[in-house]
C-alpha cells in the first residue's frame, strides 16, 4: 500500500514537471516551479552549440535540438576564466563586514553558452521580456552570479532572462588568420536572435525586449546599439554604469600584437602557432598564458565584421539603432578601487600618458570636496561613467528623438561600513533583482526602493518611461544634465559631475 502511495506521488510530481515546459523543434524544454510557487525556471538552456575544438574563435553556430526531453534545472558552467569576479564579491562582502566565503567560483568550460529563463507562474501572452547581460571586464563574471538571479523581478509580471558568451582570450581575439574577433559579442547576438525566435514559446513579446547590462555588460550594450548585425533584436535598452568606450578610443593594435605573442608563448618552436594549431590546446593552458600576456583586458576591436569604426563616430553620426534608454551610474564608482594616492600625483601621471587633458583643472573642479580619495573617486567615476553616459544620452534623445531617461544612483546603505564604501560601484543590481544579500545592511528605506526601482524598470519595459504613479523622473534633454537622484529621497537634480562635464566636451 505504502509503495503505491509513493509511486502515484512520483508519478505526480514527474507530470507537474512535465506541465512546466515549452518545446522546441522536437524536444521538450522541462523547467520547474520555485518553492514559493511565484515563478517558473528554466536553467542552462543551451542557444548555440559549444564552441569547442574546431569551432573554438568561429562565430556561434545556433544550437540543433535532437533529444525528446532536455531537462533546465540547473545551471550550466560559466565560460573560462580567472577569479576576478570571485574576488569582487569577497571584496565587498568584506567591506560591509560580511563571510567572503559566502561565495564560490563555479565550474567553468568552454562549452558555456547557454541562457537562464524566469517566467511568472500564472503565466500570460505578450509579457515584456528582459535580457541581462553581466559585467566582468570582459574577462570574468558568469549569467548566475547572486546580484541578479532574475525570479524576484519575473515574479513582477515579466520574462526574465540572463545570459552567459565567451570571455577573455576565448571571446576576445584578433589572430591575423582570423576574418571576426568579437565572439563574445557575437554570443550576444546569437543569444538575442535565438530569444526573438523563441520567446513567444514562453509567452514573452518578440517585439518588446530590453536590453539591460553593468559594466561591461553596459559597455557590451553600446556595442549591440551600433552594430548591423544586431538591427531588430530589441526595441529598449538599460545601460548602468559605463561609458569608457567613449571617453576612450579604444586600442586596436595591442589585442592583435597580444595575439601573436600569445601563439609564440604556447609554440614549442621559434614559430607561433597557426590557429588551427591554437585550437588544439587545452583551454586551460590558454587562458594561463593569456592572464599574463593581456595586462589591460578586453574589448570589441573594430573586426570589419561586427563593429566597423570607432564607438563615439556610430553614435556621433546618428548610425545606432532606434531603442528607448535608461542610462546613468552610481556616486562612487571608483571609490573601492582607489589605494592611498595623491590626487595631484595620479592626475599628472595620467596626464603624462595622455590620458587626460592638461588644460582641464581637475584640482578646482573637485576643491568642494573633503579629501584627495573623495576627488579622484569624484573626477575618475566623472570622465569614465558619468560624462560618456552623457554623451550617449543626448545623441539618442537628439537625434534619433527617443526616450532618454538618466539616473544617478546615490544611495549609501546604513552603518559605518557601508560609508566606506559609498555608492560603489554594482551597488543597484540588488535593489533591480531584489537580491540583497544577507551580510547587506538593508533598511526599510532599501525595500522601498528596491520596490520604486522595480517598478520603475518595469514601467519602463512596458511603455518606454519608467514613472508609474506620477512624473518624478524628468526625460532627458541633451546638455540640461538634469537626472533623478535615487537615493534616500528620489528626487531630480542637476547631476554633480555637471561641470567637469562641460570642461571635458566629449
Amino acid at each position: 500500500m505504502k509503495l503505491n502511495i509513493l509511486i502515484s506521488v512520483l508519478i505526480f510530481q514527474l507530470n507537474l514537471f512535465s506541465d512546466i515546459s515549452f518545446t522546441i523543434d522536437e524536444t521538450k524544454i522541462i523547467g520547474q516551479i520555485s518553492s514559493d510557487k511565484k515563478t517558473q525556471s528554466f536553467l542552462g538552456v543551451p542557444f548555440a552549440e559549444p564552441p569547442i575544438g574546431n569551432l573554438r574563435w568561429k562565430e556561434p553556430i545556433p544550437k540543433k535540438y535532437i533529444e525528446s526531453e532536455f531537462l533546465a534545472h540547473k545551471f550550466a558552467p560559466a565560460c573560462m576564466q580567472e577569479e576576478r569576479i570571485v574576488d569582487w564579491y569577497k571584496g565587498v562582502a568584506t567591506g560591509f563586514g560580511g563571510d567572503p566565503d559566502y561565495i564560490s567560483k563555479p565550474d567553468i568550460s568552454e562549452d558555456c553558452l547557454y541562457l537562464n529563463i524566469w517566467r511568472p507562474n500564472n503565466t500570460s501572452d505578450s509579457l515584456p521580456v528582459h535580457v541581462f547581460i553581466h559585467g566582468g571586464a570582459n574577462k570574468a563574471g558568469w549569467a548566475y552570479e547572486p546580484n541578479y538571479v532574475g525570479d524576484k523581478l519575473a515574479s513582477k509580471g515579466i520574462i526574465a532572462i540572463t545570459i552567459s558568451y565567451r570571455l577573455g582570450i576565448f571571446g576576445f581575439f584578433s589572430h591575423p588568420e582570423l576574418s571576426m574577433s568579437n565572439f563574445g559579442l557575437l554570443d550576444l547576438i546569437s543569444a538575442l536572435k535565438w530569444i526573438k525566435q523563441n520567446i513567444h514559446l514562453l509567452g514573452g513579446d518578440p517585439n518588446n525586449i530590453t536590453i539591460a547590462g553593468e559594466s561591461a555588460g553596459a559597455t557590451n550594450i553600446e556595442h549591440l546599439l551600433v552594430s548591423e548585425l544586431s538591427k531588430g533584436l530589441f526595441q529598449k535598452a538599460i545601460h548602468q554604469s559605463a561609458g569608457w568606450s567613449i571617453s576612450y578610443e579604444l586600442d586596436n593594435e595591442s589585442p592583435s600584437e597580444n595575439a601573436m605573442k600569445l601563439a609564440l608563448q604556447l609554440s614549442n618552436n621559434s614559430l607561433p602557432l597557426t590557429i588551427d594549431e591554437l585550437r588544439s590546446v587545452e583551454p586551460e593552458k590558454i587562458l594561463t598564458s593569456a592572464n599574463e600576456i593581456f595586462k589591460l583586458g578586453y574589448w570589441s576591436v573594430m573586426d570589419n565584421h561586427s563593429i566597423k569604426r570607432p564607438i563615439k563616430e556610430y553614435f556621433a553620426e546618428g548610425n545606432f539603432h532606434n531603442v528607448d534608454l535608461i542610462i546613468g551610474s552610481n556616486a562612487d564608482e571608483e571609490l573601492m578601487y582607489i589605494d592611498n594616492e595623491s590626487f595631484k600625483e595620479l592626475m599628472e601621471e595620467r596626464e603624462e600618458w595622455g590620458i587626460y587633458n592638461k588644460v582641464i583643472d581637475f584640482e578646482d573642479l573637485s576643491n568642494h570636496l573633503a579629501n584627495d580619495l573623495e576627488r579622484i573617486n569624484f573626477v575618475l567615476t566623472s570622465i569614465n561613467y558619468v560624462c560618456p553616459s552623457f554623451y550617449i544620452a543626448d545623441k539618442v534623445s537628439s537625434i534619433k528623438t527617443n526616450n532618454v531617461w538618466f539616473y544617478s544612483f546615490d544611495k549609501v546603505r546604513s552603518g559605518k561600513k557601508a560609508q566606506e564604501m559609498g555608492a560603489y560601484h554594482g551597488a543597484e543590481l540588488p535593489y533591480i533583482f531584489d537580491t540583497h544579500d544577507a551580510w547587506l545592511p538593508t533598511s526599510n528605506t532599501d525595500k522601498y526602493l528596491t520596490e520604486m526601482i522595480q517598478n520603475s524598470w518595469l514601467n519602463f519595459m512596458k511603455t518606454g518611461n519608467p514613472n508609474f504613479e506620477k512624473e518624478v523622473w524628468p526625460r532627458h534633454k541633451p546638455s540640461k544634465f538634469k537626472v533623478l537622484s535615487i537615493d534616500k529621497e528620489v528626487k531630480s537634480k542637476i547631476h554633480d559631475s555637471k561641470e567637469v562635464c562641460l570642461s571635458l566636451n566629449i
